[in-house]
């Protein structure tokens, strides 16, 4: 019997990942659900096509776990999953994770569209879905790497949705300050005024870590990236340069983003980050510099349905390829 196990499934990623997890038809023959906090523990909820009541977080509950999925929206908040698996008598389960502040040692990251096509084989015992930044900048370097990129270097614009629903309740609330000019700004979750702004970002999108992570999946030290946080709900946005390694003409860079067309959406007139959640795809616009040497592409994404859910269906649907097979 094949077991999948969703940790927190109530938070903000967690519902999307159930709901991709759907639509993919992935077939568990048996989904459970974990959660730490009491009021989370009882409630019904969906996953993968089934209907699952939420159970409280035990070492003796994860026996018997095939695969297991993290939904926590920060890497502490895995810490009462982490102690469990500890204690679990016999072999442990496959793991992902996806909060955006995992560290590198904590597993193996893994872009489908750069790594599966490349590297086949048994998958790592914990997976590391990157931050969805680096997930969408991994798969764009991917697909130009015949270019011959000698370096790039990206400015991200980061929701708050990328760090969950507290975060965006603390957008929304002071917004609502602001506007009603009530003099209650809060502030807990960011540590600034995030709304109507722009700031450094300091959870989740820290500029060092995702740089590395990067690095790891690309290889090499040629990829530079900085991270800012918007005071947005959703709509991920990468301004990303190019240098390339010779002179690239109009004709082979137009060729090179022709092969984009398939998973991304040129922007004609729209090159916003508004309307990308309700897209089926991202998109993107490009311009090639005078001398071939370098270009700028923009990229407009929703950091759950374009970059973090499909990643995790991919690895989901790899994983049980994998176990049909074996």
């Amino acid at each position: 019997m094949t077991t999948l196990a969703l940790f927190l499934p109530d938070t903000l990623v967690g519902m999307e990942l159930r709901n991709s997890l759907e639509e993919t038809g992935a077939a568990f023959e048996r989904v459970v659900a974990f959660s730490h906090d009491p009021e989370d523990v009882g409630n019904l909820i969906d996953a993968a096509g089934h209907a699952v009541r939420v159970e409280e977080l035990t070492a003796a509950a994860l026996e018997n776990v095939d695969l297991l999925i993290s939904c926590a929206e920060t890497f502490r908040s895995n810490l009462p999953l982490l102690t469990a698996l500890e204690s679990v008598q016999g072999p442990r389960p496959r793991m992902l994770l996806v909060a955006p502040d995992t560290p590198v040692d904590a597993g193996e990251a893994i872009v489908p569209a750069v790594h599966l096509d490349t590297e086949p084989g048994s998958l790592p015992d914990t997976i590391v879905v990157p931050h969805p930044a680096v997930i969408m900048l991994s798969r764009l370097l991917h697909d130009l790497r015949d270019l011959g990129i000698e370096s790039s270097s990206t400015t991200v614009l980061q929701p708050a949705s990328v760090l969950g629903q507290g975060a965006m309740n603390e957008v929304f609330g002071q917004a609502r300050s602001l506007l009603t000019m009530d003099g209650k700004l809060p502030t807990e979750h960011f540590g600034f005024q995030s709304a109507f702004s722009i700031g450094p970002s300091r959870h989740g999108g820290d500029a060092d870590l995702q740089r590395r992570r990067l690095r790891s999946i690309l290889g090499g030290d040629q990829h530079d990236l900085q991270m800012l946080q918007a005071g947005s709900f959703h709509g991920l946005g990468l301004s990303v340069h190019l240098r390339f390694d010779e002179s690239v003409s109009s004709t082979s860079f137009s060729q090179a983003l022709s092969a984009l067309e398939s998973e991304w959406e040129e922007l004609e007139h729209d090159a916003g980050t508004v309307g990308r959640a309700e897209a089926d795809r991202p998109g993107w616009t490009a311009d090639l510099g005078p001398d071939g040497q370098s270009a700028w592409i923009w990229i407009a994404a929703d950091n759950l349905t374009h970059a973090v859910a499909p990643t995790v269906a991919a690895l989901v649907a790899a994983w049980l390829a994998r176990q049909q097979a074996s």
